[in-house]
């Protein structure tokens, strides 16, 4: 929460004193200004306050929270590239910033055509399902041994999965014919393709489509994604050979960057307090054996 630096003596009033060109970025629920700024928040609450829980659950069914903490990784993302914004600009500028990114502004940020469509015509879009609110075929269909994720978001793209549907007749059906008649009978046309997608199995269908350019995929589980194929040609799983737990597995990262090679292997991070010495040298704060440790068996914060 705002504050909470203060308190120690640490906010960016207090430190940019002594250091102009600091980049100070603070990642709160609802950021230093407005009515909301000492309230405390966790994701669920910000997803609740930010509308995402309303727009998503089974269609007619109430909201449901998303399956990941989004509103958390996606403040730590836009506060990265404010970040790395303020630095670039220090280059020319040699001024310092302070970066106040709220969870619920970022939150907004990523309602897209939700909010768009509010605005625009006063539409208060609900859950959906795993439809896409406008677009049609846009969602999960049943195939004959379990379900398959068709996206065509355009009329060549359903032409191409009428043809390989072998169901060309519905390019001539006035009711599925354009984009916009397809979203007006959106639940009449999956039906259709439902029981066309019967007659094979999801693996087949994904083949057949992928084939045709339209794009489709099965629906991974955690199990399924830890063995994906693409997954894996792309360094995102790698081993950590930590210290007291031995290897773990865990995820790569997604920046792939030239003359950065990918490696298997991942160093782990330092133990508690097993590069203090460094950063206190580094800071010039003295020795390791003029600073004050905690006591022997003494606990780490929780957070």
């Amino acid at each position: 929460q705002p504050g909470a630096m203060a308190r120690l003596g640490l906010d960016y009033e207090a430190v940019k004193t002594r250091h102009p060109g600091l980049i100070y970025a603070s990642v709160s629920g609802f950021g230093h200004t407005g009515p909301y700024k000492d309230l405390p928040a966790y994701d669920l609450i910000v997803q609740a306050l930010g509308g995402m829980i309303s727009i998503n659950g089974p269609e007619g069914g109430p909201g449901v929270r998303l399956g990941i903490s989004l509103a958390d990784l996606a403040a730590g993302v836009f506060a990265a590239l404010a970040i790395a914004s303020a630095l670039y600009e220090r280059r020319a500028s040699g001024a310092g910033r302070f970066i106040d990114i709220a969870m619920l502004d970022v939150q907004t940020m990523l309602l897209e055509s939700a909010l768009v469509r509010q605005f625009a015509s006063g539409e208060t879009q609900m859950p959906t399902g795993s439809r896409h609110p406008v677009i049609t075929p846009f969602d999960v269909f049943a195939a004959k041994d379990g379900p398959i994720a068709v996206a065509c978001a355009n009329d060549r793209l359903f032409a191409d999965l009428c043809t390989v549907l072998d169901r060309r007749e519905f390019l001539a059906d006035p009711a599925f014919n354009t984009l916009f008649a397809r979203f007006a009978n959106q639940a009449a046309l999956k039906v259709k393709i439902e029981a066309a997608l019967k007659a094979r199995t999801v693996g087949e269908w994904t083949a057949l489509m992928r084939a045709a350019g339209v794009p489709a995929a099965p629906i991974h589980t955690m199990a399924d994604v830890v063995k994906d194929e693409q997954l894996a040609a792309r360094g995102m799983f790698v081993t950590v050979d930590d210290k007291e737990m031995g290897p773990l597995k865990m995820t790569g990262s997604a920046f792939k960057i030239s003359g950065y090679p990918h490696s298997p292997t991942r160093p782990p991070a330092p133990n508690l307090d097993e590069a203090r010495a460094d950063i206190l040298a580094e800071l010039d704060l003295g020795t390791e054996e003029q600073r004050p440790r905690r006591r022997e068996g003494e606990k780490p914060p929780v957070w």
